[in-house]
């Protein structure tokens, strides 16, 4: 029962922070021409999906060797998983710098 929910917390995890990746994609193309509900929404969502990331990050990592490293080291797969959490790294780092950025934007006009 635990590796299930394991297993649905990774997948939840993977499918949220596609979401984020996606949330900050349209940011940075549109934000600028959004009515303001729109960008509140906006907002709210990167919020909430930042905080998802983050606690289902948690047991994620508590059982990151069980479930994901020892897996992949016996199909070979490490260096693919390495690169994974890094291209992730990035895009949640982008998303958050330009959610930044995009705030000062908004408070200047």
């Amino acid at each position: 029962m635990l590796k299930l929910l394991l297993t649905f917390n990774n997948y939840a995890h993977d499918l949220i922070t596609g979401y984020f990746a996606a949330l900050a994609w349209v940011g940075y193309r549109w934000y600028s021409f959004l009515p303001t509900n729109a960008r509140d929404w906006f907002k709210q969502q990167l919020k909430l999906a930042l905080l998802f990331i983050i606690l289902t990050g948690i047991p994620r990592t508590i059982f990151f060797t069980t479930m994901e490293l020892l897996p992949a080291q016996q199909k070979g797969l490490v260096m693919f998983l390495v690169f994974k959490h890094i291209l992730i790294f990035i895009v949640i780092c982008f998303g958050i710098f330009y959610w930044r950025k995009q705030q000062d934007f908004v408070k200047k006009y």
